[in-house]
């Protein structure tokens, strides 16, 4: 089902090409599969392997570039790859609706604890990031010219299609994984590091690759991250600090 408006949309476009079109139907079926029948009889982290097989069916294809969505259109704006539009959907099916995983935490319904969690997250990562950036050479200060419809759009598809879906992966997914399966104590430390590793390890296929000083910043991105996911308990708030993050990086540096 989740495939007919991707379908129905690329038919009326001319561009239904039956091999990606394959391609997306597998990419959906196999982490489904690797997690039916835990919705009724438990939470999927009752199976650390599967679950760790689900999230690696769910991640790689998207990392790897193996999946060619359709674009959506934008007019003048250009277009967006559908891609992780489409694996946000699969992992919510999965993982909110079908299976759901305790303390996911996706919800729209913010309090002030939760915006104001996601601004310290995000100032306390600029206090370090920026410093830190611009003395490796990574960023560099070059604004763009504030266009607000642009902005917008930047602001919202980044959020959504980026930042929502990244951080389903590592902190809804992965860092609550480790927290609940941490062996002894320190569990909320170990977790939060160790998931903040992975999602900085994940950047370094960025060109030029191995893009060390790309990694080092996603790590300490990892954390920001991770601290306001773990006090607010929702991937939703701490997308609010990653897209913020993005937002600021495309139109600042």
């Amino acid at each position: 089902m989740l495939l007919l408006p991707w379908a129905g949309y690329a038919a009326l476009a001319r561009r239904l090409e039956p091999i990606p079109f394959l391609m997306l139907a597998l990419y959906g079926a196999v982490p489904i599969a690797l997690v039916a029948g835990t919705g009724r009889t438990g939470s999927p982290f009752d199976s650390l392997t599967r679950t760790g097989l689900a999230i690696a069916a769910l991640w790689l294809p998207v990392e790897l570039g193996l999946l060619h969505g359709p674009m959506l259109p934008l007019g003048a704006l250009g277009a967006l790859n559908g891609t992780p539009l489409l694996a946000l959907d699969v992992g919510l099916l999965i993982f909110v609706v079908t299976a759901p995983v305790l303390d996911l935490g996706f919800t729209f319904a913010f309090s002030r604890r939760d915006f104001g969690s996601a601004a310290a997250a995000l100032l306390l990562f600029a206090a370090f990031a920026i410093p830190l950036g611009l003395g490796i050479g990574f960023i560099h200060f070059h604004p763009r010219p504030f266009q607000p419809l642009p902005w917008l759009v930047r602001a919202i598809s980044v959020y959504f299609l980026i930042a929502i879906p990244e951080e389903l992966l590592f902190r809804g997914l992965l860092q609550n994984l480790l927290e609940k399966r941490w062996p002894g104590g320190g569990r909320r430390l170990g977790s939060l590091a160790v998931a903040a590793a992975v999602f900085g390890a994940a950047h370094l296929d960025n060109p030029p690759i191995p893009n060390v000083r790309y990694a080092v910043l996603a790590t300490l991105a990892g954390l920001a991250y991770g601290w306001c996911w773990q006090r607010t308990r929702k991937v939703t708030a701490s997308a609010l600090t990653h897209g913020a993050v993005d937002v600021v990086w495309h139109l600042i540096f």
